[in-house]
């Protein structure tokens, strides 16, 4: 099993909200981006 560090797990999905731009998908990237400023 493939273990990715979290700061480019956040990069990807980070990547992924930019391409693909939904109603869901913003609530989750606004989500993932304050948890993503938690990770130091």
């Amino acid at each position: 099993m493939l273990v990715v560090p979290a700061v480019a797990l956040i990069h990807y999905l980070n990547e992924m909200c930019q391409s693909t731009e939904t109603a869901v998908n913003d609530a989750f990237c606004r989500t993932l981006t304050q948890e993503s400023l938690a990770i130091p």
